[in-house]
């Protein structure tokens, strides 16, 4: 209590809830029970959308795998995250807590984010390619692993567009677009939702 008063006067008598600023409080105070070098790494974990497979977050954050065990340890520990394993899956699903991710995600540097945001899309359209080809050999297990990743290609799709977008010429990036919302719709389709709004 005593620390959550230094860090924000006032936190016990109500103000700070009054203030909207409790929760990010909750969470500094959370953090500050992970390592100095954890603490250093987390916010490039806001780029994922909720959740990642843990080799997917390895690949795109690209993150020393020893500090990432030494983080992923502390952030269960302190409650920021849970691990869920899927029969036949080689890696975990980390989940985030819902108010983690976006709280990383302000401190990013622009052009980390960037830097991120480019390793993001081309994974996640790696993955959507990966699960189109196994569909039809495996589509149980590879349909309950697009569930999880769903929100993640998602993002990537939108990224992926306005990659396309911003490079009018580039015509392997019109086609990288074009061939990932193929993949995702084909999803969204098998789960009875559609990706309407897309146009290209």
């Amino acid at each position: 209590v005593a620390d959550f008063d230094a860090l924000l006067p006032g936190f016990t008598t109500g103000a700070a809830r009054e203030r909207n600023e409790s929760l990010a409080v909750s969470l500094e105070f959370s953090l500050r029970r992970l390592g100095a070098a954890s603490r250093a790494a987390l916010p490039d974990l806001g780029v994922f959308a909720g959740l990642a497979m843990e080799d997917d977050l390895l690949e795109i954050t690209q993150l020393d795998p020893a500090l990432w065990a030494t983080a992923r340890s502390e952030l269960v520990g302190a409650g920021l995250a849970t691990l869920e394993e899927i029969p036949g899956a080689q890696f975990p699903y980390i989940r985030f807590h819902p108010t983690l991710l976006p709280y990383l995600r302000a401190g990013l540097d622009a052009d980390r984010r960037r830097s991120l945001d480019e390793r993001y899309w081309q994974r996640y359209y790696a993955l959507a390619d990966y699960f189109y080809a196994e569909d039809s050999k495996n589509p149980h297990f590879v349909r309950v692993l697009v569930q999880r990743d769903l929100p993640n290609l998602r993002r990537g799709l939108d990224l992926a567009l306005a990659h396309a977008a911003a490079h009018p010429a580039d015509a392997d990036a019109l086609e990288a677009a074009v061939e990932f919302a193929d993949r995702v719709n084909m999803f969204l389709e098998n789960f009875g939702l559609r990706l309407s709004l897309i146009h290209i």
